[in-house]
Order: structure tokens, then sequence, then C-alpha cells
């Protein structure tokens, strides 16, 4: 096993937490979109969404240390 950075592992736990909250937003596993390219279209938003805000938590938490 190669050793991972903690810097890492906190990668990973993103990508599977924005997974988690993007499967979530389904009900019973289930889109409201039908079609291939509106629900990727749906998808890539919705992740982007997701990100945005959890970015948009971390930078207030961080500006809140230095106040």
């Amino acid at each position: 096993m190669i050793q991972r950075s903690i810097e890492e592992l906190h990668k990973g736990n993103n990508v599977e937490t924005t997974i988690f909250n993007l499967c979530c937003k389904l009900r019973n596993g289930k889109s409201k979109y039908s079609g291939l390219e509106k629900y990727q279209t749906w998808a890539i938003f919705q992740c982007l969404w997701i990100n945005l805000v959890r970015i948009m938590h971390f930078s207030e938490q961080i500006s809140q240390r230095t106040v």
C-alpha cells in the first residue's frame, strides 16, 4: 500500500460527499428528467452547485478564523 498524505485523503472524502449529496436529490433513485443529455446536464450543474456552496462555507470558516 502506498502511504497517502492527509490532503489526498481529504480530496477523496470531498468527492464522496459530493456524490452522496447528488444522490440525496433523487427520489427513489429516479430523476425527474428523461433523456441522457438532460440528466447529464442536471447532474453536472448540481455537482457544481454543491461544490460552490461547500467552497463558500469553507471560505466563511477561514475568514472567521482570521478575524
